[in-house]
Parts: C-alpha cells; structure tokens; sequence
C-alpha cells in the first residue's frame, strides 16, 4: 500500500512539474482581447456599491475591470436571481 502511494504521489508531481515545462496556448478570442494581468470585480466590486446591484457593476465598468464576477441562483419558484448568498438573510429583515 504504501509502495503504490509513492507511486500516485510520484506521479502526481511529475505532472505537476510537467505543467510548468510545457507552454500552455490559450486561443480563445476572449482571452486575446484581455489585458495582463486580468482584473475581476467579484460581486461589482469592493463595498461601493451594494453587492451585486447594477450600481456596483457600472462603477466596475467606469474604473476599468474587465471582467464581472457574478453569483446565479435559482429561487423555488424557478425564477433566476443575481445574489451572492442562497438566502436573503444578511441583506433583508426577511428570511428564506
């Protein structure tokens, strides 16, 4: 057991460092146009704005982040809403 856990360990980093030696191409049209480093605003951003409100994702926009990082959650009733957390609680006084 414990030669054939070497092993896997062996292996695992042999292709860890494998990883690093082969140049990885990235081709896709999205990743062309973005600059290095990339910039992200999870939720719109850092405390401006309300997380994930329209607000937030403008003033993202206007400062010059390339991308938005935003939550989808379904709801019961299958309606698809724009919220970090899986219930209102921390934003309302209602709970769900």
């Amino acid at each position: 057991m414990k030669q054939f856990l070497m092993i896997i360990c062996g292996t695992y980093f042999f292709l860890y460092l494998l990883g690093f030696i082969i140049p990885q191409e990235t081709n896709h049209p999205v990743l062309q146009r973005l600059s290095k480093p990339v910039t992200i605003a999870h939720q719109g951003g850092n405390k401006i704005y309300p997380d994930e409100s329209l607000m937030a994702f403008t003033n993202a926009v206007d400062m010059g982040i390339q991308v938005l990082e935003v939550d989808i959650h379904r709801t019961r009733d299958g309606i698809i809403v724009i919220n970090h957390d899986l219930t209102i609680d921390r934003l309302t006084d209602s709970s769900g």
